[in-house]
């Protein structure tokens, strides 16, 4: 064994102590001092703290560890680094060198594995599970820390059966750990809502959900799609136990192979392998690539992508899709631009409003393996993809663009356009995935979000007259209008309802609020939200949920636009007041999921505007809002706080009425693209002195430090395009995007919102 007889440390008080000191003095050694704040006097330890750190840093996201098993990570790293050679010793571990024998290396497994650990008899009845599902952590001896995902507790057990392939299980599971107190949603409803709660409280390319999946040739004789792919035998079981050591391991979910090596070994072989044949013939149906002799040219590299769907009769399907490495292209040699434009949802609001106003005939459909369908307008080659059989003298010439290259959604989306130009319509000037045609004296309007397209007519033949005219060219699924790019949608009587009632379930669902008390609004008017200078970490998945409601509130709930907006503030840091806030947002989307925006009547379209006043603590900056109405319905809303700090409320009001001039130009032009009278814009504002700025433009030495550019406005009401009415409080919309409500008030304006 060996002796210490100098220790250098630096200044930490786990160091610098009495008890240690007298523990050196009484073993005899010396102990030596960096001086304060200069790590680089002992450079050794933190080079060595460094390659610790990042070894954990390396397991944890390699297998998407929750980081609040960082310790674990960091005893496991150095049980490893421990057993590993170096530079400076060749051939011999620290391990060796410190006890003089060889460490023995069968037990190591790979870090956030999933491990079925033997449940002893006297722990279990005689019908439960003889194992349970943990993941490996780390070592104790030759001993497995496994770590239990349900109760969050560490298990030390030598009898174990791994499977390394297996973790997007345990990392979904791990992601939808709420970590929350039973006491915490027994809150009592609206009574006591009034209590102040700060005391107690899309690189994976995603599978498209196509039948068939398109695409790849080549005229050379050598090559061999995807027929000729190995057959994978089918895997003989033997139901005998080996030994009366093993035990039995539970049934657990199927798990997504991450590579092609993976999936060809995996218990289910057979099903990935045969996903795959029917990819790549379906790359040699669509013409992707040719092969051509190898001459130095640059190449890039792919990878499968795998994923498990269930079809409409619950039958689950294996799919794998080819993606080229992206991430590898040099700009001005593989690509010139990446910019793909895309439908913004008030586009399509406006549509379906439209839609339900005339009563016109709908059909959605969508383009499967919409990507493959571009054509590239730069050489680029691929290595021989896994899978393929082709001599190394062959690289493959792309002829159409593959998933995963970055300007692959531009080349699809300029075929798309061309093909349709080509047919007669014309890109609005609004949005350039917005298409006008008439033919025969009928207007069609049709809108495209990436692969998935609506169209809207008065003629149902002309409609599918378009459709065909799109299959000589794509392949195209056409199906009813429920479900178009998260929104569901259900026409009723002639009205078009928007909701997403199956999305609030599954936020519920993960968030694991499913039993939580129920409330009648989404914000407490007795809680000002302020930063958190606390820097303890909230364990709660806090930036996971204001994301998925953010998303729900700027498609189909305008109610939760201003609770959601001001808690989407505090995602870096939140404390546990934002945490207590946010569920409330859930509690109350529980009690009112069914609610929807509703279009049916022919209103012409309106705007409401308002502010509030330096409602943010931290900055003093006004919130502005501001919701546009037409035919019976929201077509778009925004809550959000100003840039700039106003002096007060007439200043605010003539901000935020700016901000909805905006708004309202490019509205306005979007309904003249689509054939709509909207001249004169119609703004309520309930601040008569804002009102009296905006329509007279005398100079006045209270108003001399607004900026120019919110003058706009001003221009816009003199031209005749935005008139300016007074509106009481009690019925501004628009307060509900601003500011708390109390209860009778904010139902009275959410309900002739949405419905």
């Amino acid at each position: 064994m060996h002796s210490i007889r100098i220790l250098h440390t630096d200044n930490g008080r786990e160091y610098v102590n009495k008890v240690f000191k007298e523990y050196l003095d009484k073993e005899g050694i010396v102990h030596e001092l960096t001086a304060p704040y200069s790590p680089e006097q002992n450079g050794r330890a933190e080079r060595e703290n460094r390659t610790i750190v990042e070894s954990a840093r390396s397991m944890l996201y390699a297998r998407d560890v929750p980081l609040e098993l960082w310790a674990e990570a960091v005893s496991c790293a150095v049980y490893i680094l421990n057993r590993t050679s170096s530079s400076q010793t060749p051939g011999k571990t620290p391990y060796e060198l410190w006890n003089g024998i060889k460490p023995q290396l069968g037990h190591l497994k790979v870090f956030g594995s999933v491990g079925y650990v033997h449940v002893p008899d006297q722990l279990r009845t005689k019908l439960e599970k003889k194992s349970k599902k943990m993941m490996l952590v780390g070592y104790d001896n030759t001993n497995y820390r496994m770590y239990d995902v349900n109760n969050k507790s560490i298990k030390i057990s030598r009898n174990v059966i791994f499977d390394e392939h297996q973790t997007p299980a345990i990392r979904k599971n791990i992601n939808q750990i709420c970590i929350t107190d039973e006491n915490e949603d027994k809150i009592q409803n609206d009574e006591t809502e009034a209590r102040n709660v700060d005391e107690t409280l899309m690189e994976t390319v995603a599978l498209q959900s196509d039948d068939s999946l398109l695409s790849c040739n080549s005229d050379d004789p050598t090559y061999e799609p995807s027929q000729e792919i190995e057959d994978v035998p089918q895997c003989n079981i033997n139901l005998r136990p080996r030994n009366n050591r093993r035990f039995e391991a539970t049934l657990v979910e199927l798990s997504l192979p991450q590579t092609y090596d993976e999936a060809i070994q995996s218990p289910q072989k057979n099903e990935w392998s045969q996903a795959i044949r029917e990819e790549l013939s379906a790359h040699e149906e669509n013409n992707t690539w040719s092969a051509v002799t190898r001459a130095g040219q640059r190449t890039l590299t792919t990878k499968w992508v795998f994923a498990i769907k269930k079809n409409e009769d619950n039958q689950t399907r294996y799919k794998a899709r080819l993606c080229a490495r992206g991430f590898t292209q040099i700009k001005d040699v593989d690509y010139q631009e990446i910019f793909s434009p895309t439908t913004r949802y008030d586009s399509i609001r406006i549509i379906l409003s439209i839609a339900a106003k005339y009563k016109l005939e709908n059909q959605q459909f969508d383009v499967k393996t919409a990507f493959l369908n571009g054509y590239l307008e730069e050489n680029i080659f691929l290595e021989v993809p896994e899978g393929v059989i082709l001599d190394k003298s062959y690289v493959l010439k792309l002829n159409k663009s593959l998933y995963g290259l970055k300007h692959a959604s531009r080349c699809w989306n300029k075929r798309f356009t061309e093909f349709l130009m080509k047919y007669g319509f014309v890109q609005s000037q609004a949005g350039n995935c917005i298409f006008i045609g008439v033919f025969n004296k009928i207007k069609v309007i049709l809108i495209i979000y990436v692969d998935d397209a609506l169209v809207i007519s008065s003629s149902k033949q002309l409609i599918q007259e378009i459709i065909e005219y799109l299959k000589q060219a794509f392949k195209i699924k056409v199906m009813p209008l429920r479900y178009f790019v998260g929104m569901e949608i259900e026409r009723i009587n002639n009205c078009i309802h928007i909701h997403q009632r199956d999305y609030i379930k599954q936020i519920i669902e993960r968030f694991c609020m499913t039993n939580a008390t129920l409330t009648s609004t989404p914000a407490d008017v007795n809680v000002i939200m302020t930063k958190n200078e606390d820097e303890n970490i909230i364990n709660f998945p806090y930036r996971e949920l204001i994301g998925s409601l953010l998303f729900l509130c700027s498609v189909s709930r305008p109610d939760i636009s201003f609770a959601v907006n001001v808690l989407s503030r505090y995602v870096n840091n939140p404390s546990q007041q934002h945490v207590n806030a946010v569920k409330r947002i859930v509690r109350y989307l529980i009690n009112t999921k069914d609610l929807c925006i509703k279009y049916g009547e022919s209103d012409g379209l309106i705007c409401y505007s308002d502010s509030d006043y330096a409602s943010d603590v931290d900055t003093r900056k006004s919130t502005t809002g501001n919701i546009f109405m037409m035919n019976g319905g929201p077509i778009t809303w925004s809550s959000q706080k100003q840039k700039t700090i106003a002096l007060s409320t007439t200043e605010a009001e003539f901000v935020a009425a700016c901000e909805a001039a905006k708004e309202m130009i490019w509205l306005r032009q979007l309904m003249l693209d689509l054939g709509e009278n909207c001249k004169c814009v119609t703004m309520f504002i309930d601040n008569q002195s804002a009102i009296k700025l905006i329509n007279n433009p005398i100079y006045h030495k209270r108003t001399k430090h607004i900026d120019v550019k919110y003058y706009f406005i001003r221009e816009k009401v003199e031209l005749g395009m935005i008139k300016i009415n007074y509106v009481p409080s009690k019925d501004q919309l628009a307060d509900i995007l601003t500011k708390a409500l109390p209860t009778q008030t904010f139902i009275y304006i959410r309900d002739q919102i949405i419905s």
